[in-house]
């Protein structure tokens, strides 16, 4: 996964993005499960109809919005992750706008240049979650 990683960094950096690094590489299963949980409890915050239940709630909705925020946190968590197997990385939000701004096309998207080898070569051999059913955005893997 080094390669790979370090060949995502020269991807990036090629359009002229500034990249300081994954925002994740290896998890526990652990902090996996603790992503989903501030996930699930948030939703539920949100299903909620009852105004009296929601006001009284208001305060621990916003420090568990808070919470996500600070895990960095866009797209639904999986039940379980490549980052638990040091497959897969993460990088920052702003990174990933950045590059689908420059790199996604009518024809193109962050999938095809990743693994294409005729733009700043080599190619990565990563998937990339922006493509996955349950999207995620700043996610790459082995495939």
């Amino acid at each position: 996964m080094q390669q790979q990683a370090q060949c995502l960094a020269d991807k990036i950096t090629s359009v002229g993005i500034s990249y300081p690094g994954p925002t994740a590489t290896v998890r526990t299963s652990a902090y996996q499960a603790h992503l989903r949980e501030i996930w699930e409890k948030l939703i539920e915050l949100e299903k909620e109809k009852d105004p009296t239940i929601r006001q009284a709630c208001a305060s621990r909705k916003a420090e568990i919005e808070n919470h996500k925020r600070s895990h960095g946190l866009t797209d639904e968590p999986a039940e379980s992750s490549r980052h638990e197997t040091g497959e897969a990385v993460d990088v920052g939000n702003e990174v990933i706008r950045e590059l689908i701004n420059r790199v996604t096309t009518d024809t193109s998207d962050v999938q095809n240049y990743i693994n294409t080898p005729f733009a700043n070569p080599p190619a990565c051999n990563l998937r990339w979650g922006g493509r996955f059913r349950r999207r995620d955005s700043i996610h790459f893997q082995l495939p």
